[in-house]
């Protein structure tokens, strides 16, 4: 291998695979370290090569071309690892070849190879030669233990050295690597991070804190990077003050005056921006500072990068809500017109956003739905479902953008998870679409799964398929049974979730199969944990989807009522006999009626068709009782 490298190029030469670690010490301080930089970055190749292999290394083939020959060369060489009896230049090279991260997990885990080896392999390693590493190699093995996913072990192991002063000092005069070393734990909104992020994250928010003024104008950056990297919990370690005195310093380095007229004067639109995005990612609530930069954006948005709309969009909501709208309004109407400058997963970041808001903007929706149109094949099944759930959200009942969404969905369902699917479902119950096609994929993954899925995820997928004709019964059965399995897990929404699928199903599946089911949801209805908790609408739901099914269970009436009447802690479980049973007798006195909290109850809480509905039911179900009574009066 010397030879050809001294050479340039590439020849007929013989390669020994070297796996033992010792082995590889002892070839690395053989090796000069530009030659080191010649074989591991940047081999050349002058001519056709041809790479043989010992017997013994097992190669899948004898003539390979040009690059063929870079990856059985880069194969060998990456199993190199920066080792504590490394010389230092040779872990510099070594770090720079790993740091490729994600890209070069496709040349170690080539045909045959495990990954995971690899990275524990290089965990080790990492962890081994810290103590000897300079300042800017930690950073740089910090980065790359973030790109390579490395477990939390590796950073916590690092986090030591990283506190040492020396390392301290170089990250306040060189605040761009820390930024470096920051942007490989960048995570998508809502994706989960390993814990030693979390330590590594929050080391860096006290050093900021504590030695702003060192950090410069660089201070910007380093808050930013930290919120993308670890999110709300950047600044949990801090105390409440010197968290807000944090994000205040931050600002105006940024070029923020706080007690000017106009605060904003000095400020550059992308700083701004910045600083909005990671505010909303640090869940910072100063309504006051959220409003001076959602006000400066919205007068300065021409000025902002097209690619910084969507992060802008998601960051709304904590400041003044008059300036969120129109600053909103303007991302929506510059988003439209350019649309082309957009990814399919910004696009349906922005519709999500809006769904959220509830602004419907016209033009852009035209234009978002020719955009998902064109990328739908190529978009993550987790943006799918995001979308499906954001036109729910909104009402867009577009045919065409609904189908080729859901053709796309199709080929991935086996990708799908828990949250992703009940997304897309809901998304679908809410535009009243239907796919059979969609349909008939997702049932046999459902079916797998179903003991594996949350109670609420469960009753959230059998009222979606509930409304589709295109299940068989014997399907929404299997989804029935193992959601009143674990019934005791079910909130009062679940349960209400429930009945009002099984009165959709009624009349296609016999009677005497729902009794089970229904006796399992009453019963779990009358706990107290549960009681305690249902609402004056569920209530009523709930006690219309009895009287559909003709199903008289007292207990549950009772928590039903009680919860009508303001006393769902309290329940009264009295029943009279017959209708007459107080026409020659008084009523009991009940000194816990309360009927003005019953009145508040049904006249904030519920509308005429809610109470026509409670006396609809009360007459199917042929319940009668003093509290009954009581309750009556009020609704008539």
């Amino acid at each position: 291998i010397d030879s050809v490298l001294k050479q340039k190029g590439f020849c007929e030469v013989w390669v020994v695979q070297v796996t033992p670690m010792r082995g590889a010490r002892g070839a690395l301080r053989g090796w000069r370290p530009r030659q080191l930089q010649q074989g591991l970055l940047r081999p050349q190749a002058k001519r056709q090569p041809h790479l043989k292999q010992a017997p013994h290394a097992g190669a899948p083939s004898r003539d390979v071309g040009q690059r063929g020959a870079r990856q059985q060369l880069a194969r060998q060489l990456v199993r190199f690892l920066p080792w504590p009896g490394s010389r230092k230049s040779h872990v510099k090279i070594l770090l720079e070849r790993h740091a490729r991260g994600a890209a070069l997990l496709d040349v170690v885990g080539g045909p045959g190879r495990d990954v995971a080896v690899e990275r524990k392999r290089l965990s080790i390693a990492l962890v081994n030669s810290a103590s000897r590493m300079t300042p800017a190699q930690l950073l740089l093995s910090v980065s790359i233990a973030g790109r390579w996913r490395l477990a939390g072990g590796v950073l916590n192991s690092m986090l030591p050295h990283l506190q040492k002063p020396d390392c301290t000092s170089f990250c306040e005069h060189h605040p761009n690597k820390v930024v470096a070393m920051l942007e490989a734990f960048s995570a998508r909104v809502g994706e989960s991070q390993d814990d030693g992020v979390f330590g590594i994250v929050q080391h860096f928010a006290n050093e900021l804190a504590d030695r702003i003024e060192v950090y410069g104008t660089g201070a910007v950056d380093v808050l930013c990077a930290l919120a993308h990297a670890g999110g709300n919990r950047v600044l949990r370690r801090l105390r409440e003050e010197k968290a807000a005195k944090l994000v205040n310093d931050v600002c105006s380095k940024g070029g923020l005056q706080l007690e000017a007229l106009d605060p904003c004067q000095r400020m550059k639109p992308k700083t701004a921006g910045d600083l909005l995005c990671a505010l909303g990612r640090l869940s910072h609530r100063d309504v006051t500072l959220n409003t001076m930069l959602s006000r400066f954006l919205s007068e300065h948005l021409e000025s902002v990068d097209v690619s910084q709309l969507p992060a802008l969009s998601r960051s709304l909501g904590r400041g003044d809500a008059r300036n969120d709208f129109v600053l909103l309004h303007g991302i929506c109407r510059r988003s439209a017109l350019a649309m082309e400058h957009l990814d399919g997963t910004s696009v349906v970041s922005l519709l999500h956003v809006c769904s959220r808001h509830d602004l419907f903007d016209e033009e852009l929706q035209a234009s978002a739905s020719e955009k998902l149109r064109s990328c739908a094949t190529t978009l993550p099944v987790s943006d799918l479902g995001d979308a499906v759930y954001a036109l729910g959200g909104l009402m867009v009942k577009d045919t065409v953008l609904l189908n080729a969404l859901c053709d796309a969905v199709r080929p991935k369902v086996r990708e799908l998870n828990e949250a992703d699917l009940v997304r897309f479902m809901r998304g679908l119950v809410k535009l009243r679409h239907c796919n059979d096609e969609l349909v008939a994929a997702l049932v046999p993954v459902i079916e797998e799964s179903k003991w594996s899925l949350g109670s609420i995820s469960l009753a959230n997928l059998i009222s979606a398929f509930s409304l589709f004709d295109s299940t068989t019964e014997a399907f929404f059965m299997n989804l029935l049974h193992a959601a009143a399995s674990r019934i005791n897990r079910m909130p009062p929404m679940s349960v209400q979730h429930i009945f009002v699928a099984l009165c959709r199903r009624l009349g296609r599946i016999p009677r005497g199969e729902l009794n089970w089911p229904v006796s399992r949801l009453c019963g779990h209805l009358c706990a107290a944990s549960t009681s305690a908790q249902v609402t004056p609408v569920q209530a009523v739901s709930s006690l219309a989807a009895l009287a559909r099914l003709q199903y008289r269970d007292l207990p549950a009436a009772s928590v039903l009522t009680s919860v009508l009447v303001g006393r769902g802690s309290s329940v009264v479980w009295n029943w009279a006999p017959s209708a007459n049973f107080y026409v020659c007798r008084a009523l009991p006195s009940e000194q816990s009626f309360d009927e003005t909290r019953c009145r508040s109850v049904i006249q904030g809480a519920l509308d005429s068709s809610h109470c026509v509905e409670i006396l609809q039911s009360l007459h199917w179900l042929d319940l009668h009782s003093a509290l009954v009574f009581r309750l009556v009066a009020p609704l008539c």
